[in-house]
C-alpha cells in the first residue's frame, strides 16, 4: 500500500496535478524518524518518550505556525 501511494504520487507531481510543499516533506521525514527512534531504539522511559513527543510537536507547530494562526484567527471571527 505505501509503495502504491508513493508512485501515485510521484507520477501526480511529475503530472503537475499535485504538488507537495517542502514542509510536508520535512514533516513526513520528522514522523518518520520519530516512529525509527520510539520503536527502534527501544526507549523504555515513558518521560523520555514524552519528552520525544514533545519535542516532535514543538517542530511541528513552528512548521505550521502560519496556518496555526489563521486558525486562531478564524475561530477568534467565528465566536466574536
Amino acid at each position: 500500500y505505501l509503495i502504491s501511494v508513493a508512485i501515485c504520487v510521484i507520477v501526480l507531481c511529475r503530472m503537475k496535478l499535485m504538488v507537495i510543499s517542502a514542509r510536508f516533506i520535512v514533516s513526513a521525514v520528522i514522523m518518520a524518524a520519530g516512529v525509527m527512534l520510539w520503536r527502534g531504539m527501544e526507549i523504555h522511559t515513558v518521560a523520555l518518550k514524552t519528552i520525544v513527543a514533545f519535542c516532535i510537536a514543538i517542530v511541528y507547530c513552528h512548521l505550521y505556525r502560519k496556518d496555526i494562526k489563521i486558525l486562531f484567527l478564524a475561530i477568534k471571527e467565528s465566536s466574536g
